[in-house]
């Protein structure tokens, strides 16, 4: 049986290597590097992107690490991402909440945004097994060039 302290032990280390995942998995979608990606993801990893309207280029939720390598390359092809910070990382048990401002440019149309994204993580050990993200899908269209989409 773990004493009070050893459980509070593993659980930073824990929470140091959930903090470390995150951090390489946005790290690696901002140089475009699905691969890199999909090993910081369990097998059967389910990704959401929130969108009102459609902007994120793929549609429904996406599964698994080959589903995540095609939703990158798919989100690629029309918008380069130019910069991003993360503002804020909260982790809670296998749970975490990810909030980052980016900039990115439509490869298409020159137009570049700057906007937040905020990332909903459930954690299966220290593997992402689920994201939900949400965005401003008017500064994706904008950028995309999507007919609509008004200039900010």
């Amino acid at each position: 049986m773990l004493t009070d302290t050893s459980q509070h032990q593993l659980a930073v280390v824990d929470r140091e290597l959930i903090g470390t995942t995150i951090r390489a998995f946005f790290e690696a979608r901002r140089r475009g590097d699905a691969a890199s990606m999909a090993d910081c993801c369990t097998p059967q990893v389910c990704f959401s992107f929130v969108s009102a309207s459609g902007s994120n280029g793929f549609h429904g939720p996406v599964i698994g690490r080959a589903g995540i390598a095609r939703a990158l390359r798919a989100m690629e092809t029309e918008i380069e991402m130019l910069g991003y910070e993360i503002v804020a990382i909260i982790i809670d048990g296998a749970r975490a909440a990810v909030r980052r401002r980016v900039t990115m440019r439509g490869r298409g149309t020159g137009v570049t945004r700057h906007f937040e994204i905020f990332d909903y993580l459930r954690m299966e050990g220290s593997l992402v097994a689920e994201l939900e993200q949400y965005a401003d899908t008017h500064a994706i269209e904008t950028a995309r060039g999507l007919s609509g989409a008004s200039s900010l």
